[in-house]
């Protein structure tokens, strides 16, 4: 009886991890790619909304236009500024 039971969760285990796989598949960042996926979804809605943001801040020199306000212990001993929480303005 105990193996008919780890057999069933085995399995159950496996179905879910191939269905999570197949929901959070990943597509590249073509606007097109993104669409044709959406409509692939057989249970999707219509309401898409795309926001995209670029952000160019000079945070030294005569005028910086961003400024750290916060930062993870080890954001200084990192070689990219992970865990730094920056704000900026546009005079």
């Amino acid at each position: 009886m105990a193996k008919l039971g780890l057999a069933a969760t085995v399995a159950v285990a496996l179905a879910l991890g191939a269905t999570a796989t197949t929901l959070a598949h990943a597509e590249p960042d073509d606007p097109k790619k993104v669409d044709a996926w959406f409509t692939r979804l057989s249970h999707a809605k219509r309401k898409t909304t795309r926001l995209h943001f670029h952000f160019h801040g000079t945070l030294s020199g005569e005028s910086p236009t961003a400024a750290v306000v916060a930062e993870a212990a080890m954001t200084k001993k990192s070689p990219t500024p992970f865990g730094a929480v920056n704000i900026m303005d546009d005079p």
